[in-house]
């Protein structure tokens, strides 16, 4: 759960130009008592993007549909865009993180292909890495120093890519893709390091959601994955004579042979040459 009192009235604003409205980027948090209940009508003239933390409501589109809100939903707003109705429901308390961006920055990110306006409800799960992210991006944008604009730019971007990664509930829907496509990189290349976080956002995923789906589907853990398969692999190459135990260590991705035997004796209950002489 957010805290809803650390995060209540906290807003920031950096301008890097004249006109503050047209020149500035803007992030933080609101809570609803600061709100209307309802906002009918509403035409935003900059980019806007909402994630909502706390609370439950309901949105409202050009076309009269209704998508349910609840923490995890994100309603991005475009500039020009159709009004559209707002309705914030009263039995939880509400708050919600807003990023605000320049017409210059939305039009590049438009024309790259990152925005598309069909893409303005869709629910995201409400990771520990993305609620980090949007502190981290708080932070940026309170400081006052030019040179930290550039940084908090390219990681409001940043977050609004992961974002869309996620959007219209693709992250529920395509965990037996994203567990697949973890195995087959995990299952090969074993003498080259791999990074479990590192591998979960490179799958679009937040790390603690990828390490609990994929014991859920494989019964172990990345790691112990990863060190599974790099035990099965020594098992089968200790059966080829000709090759020696620091030779099988640096394949199986081991930096010497002493951390290989030491693993493997864990895993198997011998050492690789007891192994050997046994099968």
């Amino acid at each position: 759960m957010v805290n809803i009192s650390k995060h209540t009235q906290r807003v920031a604003i950096k301008s890097f130009g004249p006109n503050l409205n047209e020149d500035s980027i803007s992030c933080g948090y609101i809570p609803g008592s600061l709100l209307q209940a309802t906002a009918n009508s509403v035409n935003h003239q900059r980019f806007l993007l909402i994630i909502l933390l706390e609370g439950n409501g309901r949105f409202t589109d050009q076309y009269n549909r209704q998508f349910e809100m609840r923490p995890g939903t994100v309603l991005i707003r475009y500039p020009g865009a159709h009004p559209y109705c707002l309705e914030r429901f009263s039995r939880k308390p509400w708050l919600e993180y807003h990023i605000r961006l320049p017409d210059c920055v939305t039009i590049l990110l438009t024309r790259t292909g990152l925005l598309k306006k069909d893409n303005y409800c869709f629910d995201v799960e409400l990771t520990p890495e993305l609620l980090s992210d949007l502190e981290l991006l708080f932070k940026m944008v309170s400081i006052p120093a030019p040179a930290d604009t550039v940084k908090a730019f390219a990681k409001a971007q940043n977050i609004i890519a992961g974002l869309i990664q996620l959007k219209a509930g693709g992250e529920k829907t395509s965990y037996p893709n994203i567990i697949e496509k973890a195995r087959n990189i995990l299952d090969n290349d074993l003498e080259e390091a791999v990074h479990i976080p590192a591998l979960a956002k490179q799958l679009g995923i937040g790390y603690e959601s990828f390490r609990k789906k994929f014991k859920d589907h494989t019964g172990f853990s990345p790691k112990s994955y990863r060190i599974g398969k790099k035990i099965e692999t020594a098992k089968n190459l200790l059966s080829n004579p000709e090759l020696g135990i620091k030779q099988i260590a640096f394949m199986t991705g081991y930096p010497d042979h002493i951390q290989f035997v030491k693993q493997f004796k864990k895993y198997t209950g011998i050492t690789p040459t007891r192994f050997r002489k046994k099968f």
